[in-house]
């Protein structure tokens, strides 16, 4: 399988650009050909995935989490996982910023049992070729089901208004937007 990402602005669509492809990473441990679950950033330079044998970590699949600027060479999220479940992550979300980025991912324990894991990315570490994850941390609650992570961004309103129902739509940004806390 492959991974690949093309621009969607108006008024035509750039051709894709291979992120990942499956056969190249088939000797990694977690094996497999499957590319799943990729989770693109805002302006689609940066993309995270899972590879491995299945997409779904059930009976002994394998599966781990990588991430590729768009252009360049994917890289295992290794320091980004808990180490019983190495091979057993799946299903990565991604928020992206400017210097760094999270990603939410459930894996599996060495009992089987699912959990939501959040990660950093250090983009500069991942400019750099080097694995960009930092370690993760569990997150509390949920129950043996949780299974595709995902993000939302904050509520956004004009500075001045009181609240979304006074003002137009749109998104954050530095200058005209707050998000609501």
């Amino acid at each position: 399988m492959r991974a690949a990402v093309t621009s969607f602005d108006p008024p035509a669509l750039d051709a894709p650009t291979l992120v990942a492809d499956g056969e190249t990473l088939r000797d990694m441990p977690e094996g497999g050909e499957t590319i799943s679950r990729p989770s693109v950033s805002a302006d689609g330079a940066l993309v995270v995935f899972a590879h491995g044998t299945h997409s779904r970590l059930t009976d002994g699949e394998t599966s781990a989490l990588y991430a590729a600027r768009v252009g360049d060479p994917p890289i295992r999220l290794a320091a980004g996982v808990p180490p019983e479940s190495e091979t057993r992550s799946a299903w990565p979300a991604l928020i992206d910023g400017e210097a760094m980025a999270w990603v939410v991912y459930y894996a599996r324990d060495a009992r089987g049992v699912r959990a939501l894991w959040l990660s950093a990315l250090d983009l500069a570490r991942l400019d750099a070729g080097e694995d960009p994850s930092s370690p993760p941390f569990r997150l509390p609650g949920g129950s043996g089901q949780l299974m595709a992570p995902s993000f939302a961004a904050a509520e956004c309103r004009v500075a001045e208004c009181r609240s979304d129902l006074e003002c137009c739509s749109g998104t954050c940004s530095a200058s005209t937007w707050t998000c609501a806390p």
